[in-house]
């Protein structure tokens, strides 16, 4: 078995010299190889800058180019930078820039090596303004969730550097008593718990409306007769439309009622849900930009909207999906392949991610990804320690619990026969 890096390498190599796409920047596979040798956050800012060029050539206008390549570099350089400057005041928290990175370019290889993925892709995207090549609109919609899916995180880190402070500062820690107070009654404890309020949740959620040039109305409108009563300023019923579509439950307007409810619930117990931020932020930023062109609106409510519902699903369909009433089992692949590819690729990218809380290196063990085989049967990874103080016991426990997680949220066997998630041999 090849190497991780080997292996990635070559798959990646594979996947753009198979599937030719006119508008791939020259320079996007040499930024690949740059971070594949050394990931850290320049090479990443690199592939994060030739992967949106390359959008910015896919979803050009005779008309107009949409500005999306300078504006969502903007916005991932903004998570970064919060990331790495507020996450110290934290205990626990990894990068995410890297990793999102890593998450993109797992499932370019997956794609590349599996062909039950591409089929289950190439039918659940297609739409009739889809690209010409089933590989540049999973591209695009790929590289919109991969990359932006945990772009939400900041609001998220706020919160927890606020609440963390409170809990030291209204909660007295003064050590162990000395000998002779022992005797005396134990104090009452009494733990805040602080919630987080959004006044105005409607403007948050809030979504202007796209509407195709009028020119151009009659023939759009030939091919989407339902596209006016699909239209909603509400972003929890774009994304339940898109779910409730997909995963055949509920209708639209209760899903996105119970999404709402799911959401207002958590922050009240002092949950933040970047999964929902994600989504809602990546919605707002490419509505905005979609706002200022000229270009069809189907792109965005077809491929834009599926991106940022997979983003969602990432992290609410186990403790909210899988939960009463909808009760679903394991994800199938054909159902939503954005959402399950992304729930896979999130789960194994344990590696190569640096910590930035006050206690860095107290909670994950500092793993590495060892070797890599995937193929239309099997998908094998191996793990290693990268730090010489981790035992193989710590890794393979880590390994046990990744492998477990997966196979709870996803349906495994359809796609990959063989699933094995292992600790490397020690030489």
């Amino acid at each position: 078995m090849m190497s991780y890096k080997e292996a990635l390498h070559q798959y990646l190599n594979d996947f753009f010299g198979s599937f030719s796409v006119p508008v791939w920047d020259e320079r996007l596979l040499p930024s690949i190889g740059g971070f594949l040798t050394q990931p850290d956050k320049n090479s990443a800012q690199t592939v994060y800058e030739r992967c949106l060029n390359t959008y910015t050539d896919l979803v050009q206008d005779q008309d107009y180019v949409l500005g999306i390549s300078p504006s969502l570099r903007k916005l991932s350089e903004r998570m970064r930078e919060f990331e790495e400057q507020v996450a110290p005041t934290i205990p626990h928290h990894r990068d995410h820039y890297i990793h999102s990175v890593q998450v993109f370019l797992l499932g370019l290889a997956i794609y590349q090596r599996n062909s039950s993925f591409r089929d289950a892709a190439t039918k659940a995207l297609d739409y009739p303004d889809s690209y010409s090549s089933p590989v540049a609109e999973f591209f695009h919609r790929w590289g919109l969730t991969a990359l932006f899916h945990d772009i939400g995180y900041p609001v998220e880190i706020a919160y927890e550097s606020i609440r963390e402070y409170a809990r030291f500062a209204l909660v007295p820690d003064l050590g162990p008593p000395d000998q002779a107070l022992e005797k005396k009654p134990a104090p009452r404890i009494a733990h805040p718990v602080f919630s987080l309020t959004i006044q105005h949740l409607d403007n948050l959620l809030y979504i202007n409306q796209l509407w195709p040039l009028p020119t151009k109305e009659e023939r759009f409108f030939a091919k989407y007769p339902d596209y006016k009563s699909s239209l909603s300023t509400d972003i929890l019923v774009l994304l339940a439309g898109n779910l409730a579509q997909r995963l055949k439950t509920f209708g639209r307007e209760p899903l996105a009622t119970m999404l709402r409810d799911c959401l207002v619930q958590g922050m009240a117990q002092g949950n933040v849900d970047h999964g929902f931020l994600s989504a809602i932020v990546l919605l707002k930023w490419i509505g905005t930009l979609y706002l200022r062109s000229n270009w069809n609106p189907a792109y965005f409510y077809h491929s834009v909207v599926d991106a940022a519902a997979g983003i969602l699903l990432h992290n609410v369909y186990d403790y909210f999906l899988m939960q009463y009433p909808f009760n679903l089992g394991p994800l199938i692949l054909s159902v939503h392949p954005l959402g399950y590819l992304l729930m896979l690729c999130d789960r194994l990218q344990e590696t190569d991610r640096p910590e930035y809380g006050f206690y860095a290196g107290g909670r994950h063990p500092s793993l590495k990804a060892a070797a890599l085989s995937i193929s239309d049967s099997e998908f094998i990874m191996q793990f290693a320690a990268s730090d010489p103080g981790v035992s193989v016991e710590d890794v393979s426990s880590t390994v046990d619990s990744c492998a477990e997680s997966i196979r709870r949220v996803l349906d495994l066997e359809r796609l990959f026969p063989t699933f094995r998630l292992e600790v490397a041999p020690t030489k």
